[in-house]
């Protein structure tokens, strides 16, 4: 493997047509609001021996993870109101979900868990905003469950903000608006790919923002 990146599992896409992602943006699939989920990660490892040891930095996104698990083209990753990781894919103009990563595909599980510390509560005139900070854990491995047998996975955790504005309902629908940030993420990871299987101290950094109209629950 040439090492410029790290690589979620590479065999799993031998033969698979070229990867084409799909440009972000927040959609709203049967009254639910996917906010387009941008990851990074950079993973240190040692590479040579003795004399020639050096560390090095592999740096790798959501886009390589998707390829890597043998998702192909018109795909994405994005977050849920709930916080569920998924695949969307687009065909034309519409787009559907191809894959739910929270609860984990064949070839690839990622998973967003937040803990919120602080959180307010404003309303206006028909209008909610809610801003929260707290814990967040990112989990990404390269099979169907969260195990660390997985040939690739990373475990990050750091410090979110977030916020959710509610707008007033009118003629039936409302402007949903979200925004989350996660910089500084720090963890481990490991790769087959990357000579050891051994836990390797990885860092990070994730955001996800989107709005959409959505029809109030009856």
């Amino acid at each position: 493997m040439k090492l410029t990146k790290l690589s979620l599992g590479c065999a799993l896409v031998t033969g698979l047509m070229a990867f084409a992602p799909v440009q972000s943006q927040a959609v709203v699939i049967a009254n639910n609001l996917y906010s387009p989920l941008n990851v990074k990660f950079a993973v240190s490892y040692v590479s040579g021996s003795n004399k020639t040891a050096v560390i090095k930095t592999v740096a790798f996104t959501g886009k390589d993870v998707l390829k890597d698990a043998g998702f192909t083209s018109h795909v994405s990753m994005a977050v849920a109101a709930n916080n569920d990781v998924v695949v969307l894919y687009q065909n034309g103009k519409t787009t559907t979900v191809a894959a739910d990563l929270s609860t984990g595909t064949t070839t690839a599980s990622a998973k967003i868990i937040l803990t919120p510390l602080i959180s307010i509560t404003k309303t206006n005139n028909g209008a909610t905003l809610v801003s929260q900070a707290g814990i967040i854990e990112f989990v990404a491995y390269k099979t169907a469950t969260l195990t660390t047998n997985s040939a690739a996975w990373v475990d990050l955790k750091g410090t979110y903000s977030k916020t959710v504005n509610t707008s007033k309902t009118v003629n039936g629908k409302y402007t949903s608006s979200v925004s989350l940030k996660a910089a500084g993420l720090s963890g481990v990871g490991a790769d087959t790919s990357l000579i050891s299987t051994t836990p390797l101290p990885t860092t990070g950094s994730g955001s996800a923002t989107g709005s959409g109209k959505l029809t109030p629950p009856i």
